[in-house]
């Protein structure tokens, strides 16, 4: 999969930005994630406020930008970046186009959290500020002109969301046989899921009916790997009456 955002020539900051003075003139950031809304011919995102699935693993790419807001290769003006999540920090040297990458996995978040991501670059001097000791971070009393310095910035308001699917499916003259049933979610990338009904050792959807208004009532929570990060994911449900006759129904689920 290709990590890179495409069309970073003239980018906005998410979030706050601040200008720093360097050789080359003042510098501000940009950072893009693989999740949150996007233009149509755009697959990376660097809304200020975006929607993130609890359980989603979302990619963080942050790029320097010169002072007409165009990538600037952060050679000779900033060694390392720092993705801080709460309480959880991450470093990362430039890559070999330029760009600091960052992964992450919110499976420790609850549907309706939300707080800032917040991505910074820094220019070396001497020793770095931080050292990572048994993944731990530590750190380092430094002082003065010793200190590692922000050349720029930038931040991401993130809210989570558990996707629910329940709909209702009008009863056929013959019972459903909810064994044979298949729910299927199909992403923009050609690839699916199929879901089956759930089981102890196998969790899956549930299928209940039918009851006194005449519908059977199909219930899956859907994990964030089996959607799409942003606007919508089909979902398809196949089942077969005890008849042996088919019924095919189609959804569309939301996913912000």
């Amino acid at each position: 999969m290709n990590l890179l955002p495409t069309g970073l020539r003239f980018l906005r900051t998410t979030g706050f930005a601040f200008c720093v003075a360097t050789a080359s003139g003042c510098a501000s950031a940009s950072l893009a994630t693989n999740t949150g809304p996007t233009a149509p011919d755009r697959s990376w995102s660097i809304a200020s406020r975006q929607h993130v699935h609890v359980g989603e693993t979302v990619t963080f790419d942050l790029v320097l930008l010169n002072a007409w807001g165009r990538f600037r290769p952060p050679a000779d003006v900033a060694d390392y970046a720092v993705l801080q999540i709460e309480k959880q920090r991450y470093e990362a040297e430039p890559d070999a186009q330029g760009h600091f990458v960052f992964q992450h996995r919110f499976d420790r978040v609850k549907p309706g959290d939300k707080f800032k991501v917040q991505a910074s670059i820094y220019r070396q001097h001497g020793a770095r500020d931080f050292v990572n000791i048994r993944n731990e971070w530590h750190a380092i009393d430094q002082v003065g002109p010793q200190k590692d310095k922000r050349i720029a910035a930038a931040d991401v308001e993130f809210v989570f969301y558990q996707a629910a699917f329940e709909q209702k499916l009008a009863a056929p003259p013959d019972d459903l046989d909810p064994d044979s049933g298949v729910l299927r979610l199909h992403r923009r990338d050609g690839s699916g899921t199929a879901v089956y009904i759930h089981r102890d050792l196998r969790p899956g959807f549930t299928l209940t009916g039918p009851g006194a208004d005449g519908y059977y009532r199909l219930t899956y929570q859907p994990k964030a790997a089996e959607l799409n990060p942003t606007d919508s994911t089909p979902v398809e449900f196949t089942v077969y009456d005890v008849a042996g006759r088919k019924h095919v129904s189609e959804w569309i689920l939301p996913t912000p």
